[in-house]
């Protein structure tokens, strides 16, 4: 699968997450750059293209834009 996700940097704030199937890269590719235009002018808006096999794998391995500042930090402590 294909995700696009949109985040606000400054607010540490998931915007919004599409997913896409495998056989629609051109529609994630559209997506993001349809968002990276709506952006344009934003340095605080990020705008990124991924594939991962699942969502939830996606949630595990980019924690950063699903988990507050401070969840990310008290993960840091968990075993």
């Amino acid at each position: 699968m294909q995700f696009v996700v949109e985040y606000d940097r400054q607010k540490m704030v998931l915007l919004s997450l599409d997913s896409f199937d495998d056989d629609r890269p051109s529609e994630a590719m559209r997506r993001k750059l349809d968002l990276e235009l709506l952006h344009a002018n934003d340095q605080n808006v990020e705008v990124a293209l991924f594939q991962s096999s699942s969502e939830s794998m996606l949630r595990r391995t980019h924690a950063r834009y699903f988990r507050s500042a401070r969840e990310l930090a008290d993960s840091f402590g968990e075993s």
